[in-house]
């Protein structure tokens, strides 16, 4: 191992001592009845796969059952999971030791604590798992991924972190730093609400907007998995975010912009080719001046599905990894 390989590893060493440190502080000072880790699956590939091969015994509840329409080979990998941990087995956890480990995972998941059985507390989590935005629409508001939760509870007013931490008496955080953050609750409320029940502020909104990219990521894996799940299937688990991943980096380089046509582009690279762009019929119709959902409707309407099997092709991943070298034209 080289001196730069060794410096990061020794620096990662030293962070994650640092983090399980703090961490078993955490959980000695508490006062809750239960501990819980809530982890997002859908930040790495394997935390479903690692959670039910380590910690097998404990409970645990999928959130967004309804909206994935239960537990199925398509909503695995990518459901947020509330699990329960026994107070005996916190300090040595199989599961906890992997995700203090691991890298990637520090921003996937977070401890919290609450007085509140684990059926009451998933309920809560997923009645904030949709919410009313300025616009009186119904989003999805992602506080079940560490990176969105962390920063937003920071900000808001304590009587919205109240309100959003319901039945939660603290929150604990791991942070990029090294530095855990803990968010208490002095006032926890065990009463459950119908979503959707909070209204975001335009103020939340710009603090949110700051995890765009994230929230949008996040909502096309739930959208392919939803409406492409057989075409996503042909590709290996382990692989299959990255090249949502990388769909999107494509979509957005091509100039679309709006949810519902990133949606449409990116099911096109999976179904059809990841590198579609460079066919010079579609190249034709995407010079031409247009909005982003007439681009979408000329492939629906001026591509027939002979010109479309010549487009098809077998993909490579360097066909994932290329970058389109144009823009669509987008109409005043």
């Amino acid at each position: 191992m080289d001196d730069k390989n060794s410096a990061i590893l020794n620096a990662h060493n030293t962070q994650q001592e640092l983090l399980q440190e703090q961490f078993r502080h955490f959980i000695q000072n508490q006062t809750a009845e239960h501990f819980y880790i809530l982890f997002n699956s859908a930040n790495h590939p394997q935390l479903p796969q690692q959670y039910y091969k380590l910690d097998p015994e404990q409970q645990y509840i999928g959130l967004l059952q309804e909206l994935l329409e239960g537990y199925n080979e398509q909503s695995i990998p990518v459901m947020p999971y509330l699990v329960k941990i026994k107070n005996k087995t916190i300090e040595e956890n199989p599961f906890i030791d992997w995700l203090f480990s691991t890298p990637e995972t520090q921003s996937s998941f977070f401890a919290l604590t609450s007085h509140a059985d684990l059926k009451t507390l998933a309920a809560h989590w997923d009645s904030i798992a949709l919410v009313y935005n300025c616009q009186q629409q119904i989003v999805i508001l992602r506080l079940f991924d560490g990176r969105i939760s962390e920063p937003f509870l920071s900000k808001i007013t304590l009587g919205e972190q109240q309100q959003l931490l319901g039945p939660c008496q603290s929150l604990w955080f791991p942070n990029e730093s090294g530095r855990a953050i803990i968010i208490n609750n002095s006032a926890t409320n065990n009463q459950p609400q119908t979503a959707p029940w909070f209204h975001l502020s335009q103020q939340h909104e710009s603090w949110l907007a700051g995890n765009k990219d994230n929230a949008l990521l996040y909502n096309l894996i739930l959208y392919l998995w939803e409406n492409h799940s057989d075409t996503l299937a042909q590709y290996s688990p382990e692989i299959i975010e990255s090249l949502i991943a990388q769909s999107l980096k494509k979509a957005l380089r091509l100039g679309f912009t709006e949810p519902d046509a990133i949606y449409f582009c990116t099911s096109l690279f999976f179904y059809y080719s990841p590198i579609l762009y460079q066919s010079h019929l579609i190249q034709t119709l995407w010079s031409q001046p247009a909005s982003e959902q007439q681009h979408l409707q000329n492939l629906r309407e001026k591509i027939t599905p002979q010109q479309w099997q010549q487009i098809t092709q077998p993909a490579s991943m360097d066909d994932w990894m290329n970058i389109p070298e144009y823009s669509i034209l987008i109409a005043d």
